[in-house]
């Protein structure tokens, strides 16, 4: 029976956040190596770890995370009219019309009907037209005062349904859309729509037509948030304290704050915290705790917080716990189903080791998770599915057949990816070791294809 693999951490999607740039894990303060929920533009990046091998689990380190900035009690930033000249929105926005940056009518029909958003297609079409007259007119107080009064009408009042057609204009086509998002944005945040300026700051943080990078005004921006309670804002801003080591005390403080408001990446990141510890100074661990918020952030449908809770009772569940290696195989099931490849790998580990009288063996459908997780380029699970078709596989009657070309494909693959995204986070946990591995045994697949076919190749 083939050995198994630890496995990589895996990537997941998040709300939106910032994109600033810090390193995957960081020294603290206290001397661990702290990592938190990865950000990109409008989505967080998580990783998470899986098996050690088909016998032990590999536990979760803390998550990265890429949000920068300081925390001050700052006043709320002044929003600016839009600082772009009319002749360069002339030349830019001449020939656009609104069909050209909104999604298509039936999604834009769909969302008013769900009630997502109370404005109808045809008064979202209004407001883009009324914003693309502005822009390529003559710009003043006096014109972006106006166009405030029109688009104030044309929503009803109703700020966060503005902020969601700017949402999709941002969202559907992120150049002149984003134009046109950014002042639909800047007039929800002038009266107070929160989200709206959490946006603003993401515009900031890089460059488009009319609207040149801000970084400073960007993290201003969002300490005030903070500052003013929005749970988004205190996450990101806590996480990039505690990957920097910048102020422990106060990220921490940060994180409880979002997560007592119910912020799921922040529930998430706490549970995680209180299973590992932070530190006899910061977090002592505290299994039930852990338990308890990332549960939590499961029923705000945190898949990941799912896949967390899972190797919580696979490592470490309370000895009054009955059955934890099931509670662990139904909550990886639940967070496979939903498609997260960490979780595809840690069903087919615990289905390929077993966990009687709980968790039967069963090595055809732990293949198939793994297959799963591989079709998603999870590195691991890649060169668990090698190992199977290199030697071939018979278990209670199932036989899976040797496999060599099949399995230098996932080998190939995984040392291709490894070489070219060797920063990447979610190829965090795959070590240099896991590596040399895989060149091993490629260089075994290679020399047996050749003994096959009765010739031999020096592998270089």
């Amino acid at each position: 029976m083939p050995k198994t693999s630890p496995v990589a951490r895996p990537p997941t999607l998040l709300p939106w956040a910032p994109r600033l740039a810090c390193p995957p894990a960081s020294r603290s303060a206290c001397g661990a190596t702290i990592t938190l929920n990865g950000a990109s533009v409008r989505e967080f990046t998580a990783t998470a770890p899986l098996c050690k091998s088909n016998k032990k689990h590999r536990r979760p380190p803390p998550q990265p995370s890429a949000m920068g900035g300081v925390f001050s009690k700052t006043p709320m930033p002044s929003t600016e009219p839009t600082n772009v000249s009319a002749a360069e929105a002339n030349i830019d926005l001449e020939y656009i019309i609104p069909e050209d940056v909104l999604p298509q009518h039936a999604v834009q029909a769909a969302l008013h009907k769900n009630g997502e958003v109370t404005i109808p297609p045809e008064t979202q079409r209004e407001i883009v037209q009324e914003v693309l007259d502005y822009l390529r007119g003559p710009q003043s107080q006096q014109t972006l005062t106006v166009l405030e009064t029109i688009l104030y009408k044309l929503a009803e009042g109703d700020m966060k349904s503005l902020y969601v057609v700017g949402m999709m204009l941002i969202k559907h086509n992120p150049d002149e859309g984003a134009r046109l998002g950014k002042v639909v944005m800047e007039t929800a945040a002038k009266k107070r729509y929160l989200d709206a300026e959490f946006e603003l700051a993401q515009l900031l943080t890089k460059d488009f037509p009319g609207s040149p990078k801000n970084m400073p005004k960007a993290m201003q921006t969002l300490a005030s948030l903070a500052g003013r309670g929005h749970a988004l804002s205190q996450y990101v801003l806590g996480a990039r304290y505690l990957t920097t080591g910048q102020d422990l005390r106060a990220g921490l403080a940060l994180l409880e704050k979002a997560a007592a408001s119910g912020q799921k990446e922040a529930l998430t990141q706490m549970g995680r915290f209180y299973h590992e510890g932070l530190g006899k100074k910061f977090v002592t661990k505290d299994v039930p705790k852990a338990i308890q918020y990332l549960e939590d952030a499961r029923q705000k449908d945190s898949v990941l917080a799912t896949f967390y809770l899972g190797t919580v009772y696979a490592l470490s569940a309370p000895e009054n716990v009955e059955n934890p290696q099931l509670k662990a195989y139904e909550l990886y099931l639940e967070a496979a189903s939903k498609g997260l490849p960490a979780a595809q790998h840690n069903l087919g580990s615990l289905l390929f080791q077993g966990a009687p009288p709980d968790v039967p063996r069963d090595a055809l459908r732990a293949i198939e998770y793994w297959t799963m997780a591989a079709e998603s380029k999870h590195p691991l699970s890649q060169i668990n599915l090698a190992k199977v078709y290199m030697d071939g596989l018979s278990d209670n009657g199932m036989t899976v057949k040797k496999d060599y070309a099949r399995a230098e494909r996932y080998l190939r693959d995984f040392i291709e990816r490894r070489g070219a995204a060797a920063e990447s986070l979610e190829e965090e946990d795959v070590t240099d070791e896991h590596t040399k591995q895989a060149m091993v045994l490629l260089e075994q697949v290679i020399e047996r294809k050749a003994a096959e076919k009765g010739s031999w190749c020096v592998v270089m």
